[in-house]
């Protein structure tokens, strides 16, 4: 199992939620989870809107 998670944070800089994306090991190998940081871009996105920063 591949996982990454990051948190979402609140106006105050308070963890309010996390997102997570998990896959199989049999769907993404080592070379396409490895480069990724769409669950820390995700995380910072959704945070930005929630703060008013986006």
């Amino acid at each position: 199992m591949h996982s990454i998670g990051a948190a979402i944070l609140g106006a105050d800089g308070q963890p309010i939620g996390t997102l997570s994306i998990a896959s199989p090991v049999s769907r993404v190998d080592d070379a396409v989870a490895a480069p990724g940081r769409s669950g820390d871009q995700g995380g910072e996105a959704i945070s930005a809107r929630l703060t008013g920063e986006a």
